[in-house]
């Protein structure tokens, strides 16, 4: 392979490995040892479902594969407002959202054309053996957000999007429901010090699938053990 590893991904049973890079991918059985296929990368990001490989497009269309068979199954296509502005070249890895994980859902983020909203657009797979019932049970969504409440998205946990407010709150909105006016239910859980958000880096955060947000800047880390448990909406 040429250039760095840009994603290493376990099949479930751990017997798989998927190693990309910006420009190509392998795939690697780890029981012989021996890379088993390959193929370029151009524009796309690879995501684990449940038992299921996705595989985002630049046209933020989700491929479903089979990591037994490496074999690709059905292409599943987004509803995707005429508003929204489309990824230009290059862009596409850092509008998909990072999974906790054990998550089955995955989400890219699309603005508007004029600024004024964002789109979250995704799709639940069951968790199946088989990508091919998982194609045909997956559930599309569509949750869209006033890009003023919005300083930065963090990823996603079970079916919440985590993003951080611009009053270092961090928020989640799910993707399930909206309230009666149809707009989203945004929560409120906790606090950011300004300190650990400010600066060029911005803020590093991490979700895992029992709740906890880890954050970094520098070498410093936090913990928040069960952050999203706590609300503190208005």
């Amino acid at each position: 392979m040429s250039g760095w590893a840009r994603q290493l991904l376990f099949s479930h049973d751990g017997s798989r490995l998927l190693i990309t890079t910006a420009t190509e991918y392998v795939f690697w059985d780890l029981r012989a040892n021996r890379k088993s296929s390959s193929g370029s990368n151009l524009e796309q990001q690879w995501v684990t479902l449940g038992h299921s490989l996705g595989l985002i497009t630049a046209q933020h269309s989700l491929q479903l594969y089979d990591w037994e068979a490496q074999r690709q199954g059905a292409a599943l296509l987004p509803d995707i407002s005429s508003t929204v502005v489309a990824s230009p070249t290059g862009s596409l890895v850092h509008k998909v959202l990072p999974q906790d994980s054990g998550s089955n859902i995955v989400a890219c983020t699309l603005p508007h054309a004029d600024g004024s909203k964002i789109n979250i657009i995704g799709w639940y797979v069951p968790s199946t053996c088989s990508s091919g019932v998982a194609a045909h049970n997956a559930r599309h969504f569509s949750v869209e957000l006033p890009a003023r409440y919005i300083k930065t998205f963090i990823g996603l946990c079970a079916d919440l999007v985590i993003f951080l407010d611009h009053e270092l709150w961090i928020c989640s909105v799910s993707v399930q429901g909206l309230k009666k006016d149809g707009q989203p239910r945004i929560k409120q859980h906790f606090f950011i010090p300004p300190d650990l958000v400010n600066g060029a880096e911005g803020l590093k955060a991490m979700i895992t699938k029992q709740g906890h947000v880890a954050f970094a800047k520098g070498i410093e880390l936090a913990i928040v053990k069960r952050g999203l448990i706590m609300d503190y909406t208005p």
